[in-house]
């Protein structure tokens, strides 16, 4: 700015000095020759006087003589021009060569006093090749009669000189005024610019952020106040800046608290709101804002939503699904204008409902089932003791028949009524914290087997345990730890061929217990193997009712497993076994 202001103010000096020296020297110059031309008028004047004073009395005159005497006099050339342009006389001409000289009767300086004027000229004389300024004036008798030309001529390098001492003089002069002139310009640019550099200083802080610092100008002009009113916008802007930090900080950190996600869009479907859950949800970056929606989260389901808005102005709830499982419930409204009430995009609430769309169907699956399962033996007691209270009672043999049915019948409703509610404790979380102590594998695995030795020795299976010598202790509920591995042996028992074989081994590693069922029955195939551990999922059903199971028993041994920390595997081949591997922590964290 400074620099600015001093090569301005220099320039304007600069232009403003040459243009004043230039007029001031046209000024001078012109008023010298003007003051030559006077002064050869008047000395010619004085001169053709003389001429006519002398032919007044009839004296006799020599003008070539005269010519070099009022030369020196008037310090100028003199030349006498008779009426017929012949060179009667000059200064600058010796009288021998004079003879030879040119009729001058066609100068224009002659012409024009021949004229009745006074003649004036400035050229090149011919005669000795100089430069001059011409004045001819006509001189005669006092009837007014002609005899000649009087004509002064001014050598025009004398005005040169002249020229030259005047532009020095105006050189020098104007050469001091611009030294003077740039000394003030430093000096007042600097004054001036100086109040500019704490502002443009003021304004960087400001832009960079730092609103807490002031500008202090003391000029008494439109600086100063120029100055007051920027500390006024400064701590204005720092009170709205802190406020919006405020609200944006609020703001976003609903945005990151809310479960649900949240996109907002433009009318050209571009995202200007986004929170972190809907990041997370649609697995997208950071740097989305700006950007066109179908570009970020290619789903053209998503997309028609918005478009009903935009467009239709359709707003409500609807189900997408998403990707291969999701289901996404929409919430959706539109974003008003604040002014004029103006449609300026779209706002959606998402939320990803496909685990509770999951556990409604597995509801209601469970209520199917557990019907089902409940009303099948009631129906077959029902039915057998209608019959038998027709008549069939009277007949022993009958009667014994449909009483082992109706009591195989009451032994399958409890075990299914005792297992819903195993599963309905585990689940509710009661089991948790409960009963907590330390349970020996060995002997829990050996009691089990005691407890299923019947069943064991009914399909003549050989059941192989690969035990540590040492202790194996978790700690847990010992009674639900003897109850997974019940269900698990059971299972390995139930659907095992005759004359099979069961290995049960248990091993110790970093400071997990790892228990495996092994058996060598019909196996599982892989399609059923994700929904194993599902309430009322069988395999084979047929099979499954044959051998009296009930569906829990698998799922009752996941939730214990969960409830001891641990995870279950299952590997199996259809036709050639299947292996349960259970892996518990030694201690509950």
């Amino acid at each position: 700015m400074k620099r600015k202001i001093l090569i301005f103010t220099v320039t304007v000096i600069f232009f403003s000095i040459i243009l004043s020296s230039s007029m001031t020297f046209l000024f001078v110059k012109d008023k010298y020759l003007k003051q030559i031309e006077n002064s050869l008028i008047s000395d010619c004047n004085l001169i053709n006087h003389f001429i006519e004073k002398k032919d007044s009395n009839w004296e006799p005159f020599n003008y070539n003589e005269n010519a070099h005497e009022f030369a020196e006099e008037v310090g100028a050339r003199v030349t006498f021009i008779d009426v017929k342009g012949k060179v009667i006389g000059d200064s600058g001409v010796d009288r021998a060569r004079l003879k030879d000289v040119e009729n001058h009767i066609y100068r224009e300086e002659v012409k024009e006093a021949f004229a009745g004027q006074i003649g004036k000229a400035i050229r090149r004389s011919n005669t000795v090749g100089i430069d001059y300024m011409y004045v001819a004036i006509t001189f005669g008798s006092k009837e007014e009669e002609i005899y000649g030309i009087t004509r002064l001529a001014f050598p025009l390098y004398e005005i040169k000189k002249l020229n030259d001492q005047i532009i020095a003089a105006v050189a020098f002069s104007s050469f001091a005024a611009l030294i003077s002139a740039i000394a003030l310009s430093i000096f007042y640019s600097g004054k001036v610019t100086r109040p500019i550099s704490h502002l443009t200083d003021f304004a960087t802080k400001i832009a960079d952020g730092d609103y807490n610092q002031n500008v202090y100008i003391k000029t008494g002009d439109e600086i100063e106040v120029l100055g007051n009113t920027l500390n006024y916008m400064g701590k204005k802007l720092s009170e709205t800046i802190e406020e919006m930090e405020s609200n944006n900080s609020k703001l976003s950190s609903t945005l990151f608290s809310m479960k649900e996600a949240m996109i907002a869009v433009d009318m050209e479907y571009k995202i200007i709101m986004i929170n972190q859950a809907a990041k997370e949800l649609f697995r997208i970056g950071d740097d989305v804002i700006g950007q066109y929606i179908l570009k970020v989260i290619r789903n053209n389901r998503l997309h028609q939503v918005f478009e009903d808005i935009l467009q239709k102005q359709y707003i409500g709830e609807q189900e997408i699904e998403f990707g291969e499982e999701d289901i996404l419930k929409i919430n959706t409204s539109c974003i008003r204008s604040v002014k004029d009430q103006s449609l300026i995009g779209v706002l959606a609430l998402i939320e990803n409902i496909t685990q509770i769309k999951r556990l409604e169907n597995m509801r209601k699956d469970f209520v199917a089932n557990v019907s089902h399962e409940l009303r099948t033996p009631l129906t077959s007691i029902s039915g057998f003791l209608e019959t038998l209270q027709h008549g069939a009672a009277e007949q022993p043999a009958v009667r014994n028949k449909f009483l082992d049915i109706i009591s195989i019948e009451t032994s399958r409703l409890k075990r299914l009524i005792e297992d819903l509610l195993i599963l309905s404790d585990i689940e509710s979380g009661r089991d948790k914290n409960s009963n907590i102590e330390e349970a020996d594998v060995k002997k829990a695995l050996l009691d089990v087997i005691t407890l299923l030795e019947q069943e064991i020795n009914k399909k003549d299976l050989e059941v192989s345990m690969v035990l540590p010598e040492e202790e194996i202790m978790i700690q847990g509920n010992a009674d639900r730890f003897k109850q997974m591995m019940l269900n698990l042996i059971d299972n390995a028992i139930k659907y095992s061929y005759e004359k099979g074989r069961i290995e049960i081994s248990v091993k110790k590693k970093l400071g997990k217990v790892i228990l495996s069922v092994k058996d060598e029955g019909i196996g599982i195939s892989q399609a059923h193997q994700n929904r194993l551990f599902e309430r009322f999922y069988r395999v084979d059903k047929a099979r499954s009712k044959k051998v009296g199971g009930t569906g829990l028993g698998l799922a009752i041994v996941k939730h214990i497993v969960i409830l001891f920390d641990g995870k279950i595997n299952v590997k199996s081949k259809e036709g050639q076994g299947t292996i349960f591997t259970v892996i518990l922590p030694e201690t509950i964290l």
